[in-house]
């Protein structure tokens, strides 16, 4: 489950993603095959359960408001991912609590979760969550940003951080499938968030 940002945010994570794709960046975020997004929850769900996890994403959607997404700059992670960061703000950590609380009791194998080839190795932190939840980044480690790329090697040269506020309202989240690499690429149902 994931928010998907306003137009104007997903048209600067396209261009960034899309100048960097000619830097070594391992894929590109198009706004067509692939779409900018700030992951509230990832699982991997059986496909017998899809129509109880879009239910209850539809749930959630009508529990829970629109909140303010604060922009903080940018951030290369120890996998090579390059991303947008926002603030760990009470809303946004709301949203992300609520998704995991509806959805987690409908992932595929508690407990023995599926180890994502594109992850970087787990720190002994990471699987704990990973094996609780279902999602690597969950709880405490939820770090709210949204993925421009990734290189498969730390870049040789300094990466763009342009100074434009990507700061915007959550108003739209989605339940989606990724790819190999986590990137959403279709999705399965979207909803409005309350005002």
């Amino acid at each position: 489950m994931a928010i998907l940002p306003p137009p104007s945010t997903a048209a600067e994570v396209e261009r960034l993603s899309a100048a960097l794709r000619t830097r070594g960046g391992l894929f590109q975020v198009d706004g067509k095959h692939k779409f900018a997004h700030l992951t509230l929850y990832m699982a991997r769900f059986a496909n017998s359960n899809i129509d109880s996890t879009v239910a209850e994403a539809a749930k959630f959607a009508e529990r829970h408001n629109a909140c303010a997404l604060d922009h903080t700059g940018f951030h290369l992670t120890q996998g090579n991912y390059y991303e947008v960061s926002y603030a760990r703000s009470e809303g946004v950590l709301k949203l992300h609590q609520g998704a995991s609380d509806s959805l987690l009791p409908l992932r595929y194998s508690p407990g023995r979760p599926w180890i994502e080839d594109y992850f970087a190795p787990y720190s002994k932190r990471q699987r704990e969550e990973a094996e609780r939840t279902g999602y690597d980044l969950a709880g405490d480690l939820h770090r709210p940003h949204i993925t421009i790329t990734r290189f498969a090697e730390p870049p040789a040269r300094a990466l763009p951080s342009p100074e434009v506020d990507l700061s915007f309202s959550a108003t739209t989240i989605g339940l989606f499938r990724a790819d190999d690499l986590g990137a959403i690429t279709e999705a399965i149902g979207l909803w409005s968030l309350g005002a």
